[in-house]
């Protein structure tokens, strides 16, 4: 199966890397920005290149089984001050529906509950996949995501709620939680995330357009992610509240509603915090946090 992950270098997309290269029948190919890593890997081609600028290298010419899109511009209440960036990951999805002519196409969607510029940009890319499988003929799969965590998350400048928590516990700093805290996540780890999407790919739906949700199906408040963070730690942090970012509900309740039947299943709240905690801590801080 040759592969094409764009956005290959970053979070999620160097955790589908890694699933894809565990199959050495598997050809993978790396579109980003810039090449982070020197080190050859067998199996895996990496190219430069920016979606959102028309520049694919070598990837336009040739052809692919399936092409993951994870270029993207993040951001909440922080586009605000840069709503350019929703034309931007509008433009980079429909430039690599254009611009590469094979392969199915995977994009990541979000749970469209929140009224920010990012909800804006995917919306509008999601439909962009779905007029081009309806009347293009193209084979699009859209993978909604909920709160996916995991090492290797970067924790600035767009402040996620697990790598944030964490650094913070780490340091015995303030854990700072917009609103009351009860709105719920659906916290998905970045390893079944990327089993997932290798599966998509295995045995992909039949229809030329779908959705399909990759979660637990299983909601943990924004206060008690923080306060197992605390536990995890043994932080000496203090939880406190802050107003609602714009562009944000303090009422929402995000669980995914039709799990993706995933072989192994999904590893559930707060089962690989440790593991991820001890990321952050080897990669950043060097703190003892023995029992």
């Amino acid at each position: 199966m040759r592969v094409l992950v764009i956005g290959g270098s970053g979070f999620i997309g160097s955790a589908i890397v890694e699933e894809l290269l565990r199959d050495p029948d598997n050809e993978v190919h790396t579109l980003d920005r810039q090449i982070r890593e020197d080190n050859p890997r067998k199996g895996l081609i990496r190219h430069e290149g920016d979606v959102t600028l028309g520049q694919f290298g070598s990837t336009g010419s040739l052809q692919w089984d399936n092409v993951v899109n994870l270029a993207v511009r993040f951001g909440t209440s922080e586009m605000f001050q840069d709503l350019p960036g929703i034309v931007s990951n509008i433009k980079g999805a429909l430039n690599v529906l254009s611009e590469l002519k094979t392969g199915t196409v995977l994009y990541p969607v979000n749970p469209e509950v929140w009224m920010n510029p990012y909800t804006v940009s995917k919306i509008s890319a999601r439909l962009i996949h779905e007029m081009y499988a309806t009347y293009l003929g193209r084979k699009c799969i859209m993978v909604r995501l909920f709160n996916v965590y995991g090492p290797g998350q970067r924790w600035e400048p767009v402040r996620f709620a697990v790598p944030n928590f964490i650094m913070r516990a780490l340091r015995d700093e303030p854990i700072t939680i917009y609103g009351s805290g009860e709105q719920t996540m659906d916290l998905t780890y970045s390893v079944d995330v990327a089993r997932a999407f290798v599966a998509l790919m295995k045995a992909p739906p039949e229809s030329n357009y779908h959705v399909v949700e990759v979660g637990t199906g299983v909601g943990t408040s924004v206060a008690q992610c923080a306060k197992d963070i605390v536990q995890c730690t043994g932080s000496k942090s203090e939880i406190v509240h802050t107003p609602m970012r714009k562009g944000e509900d303090s009422k929402t309740l995000v669980v995914c509603s039709n799990p993706y039947s995933l072989s192994g299943g999904y590893s559930n709240w707060p089962v690989r915090l440790t593991e991820v905690v001890e990321w952050y801590n080897d990669k950043y801080v060097h703190r003892d946090i023995t029992p």
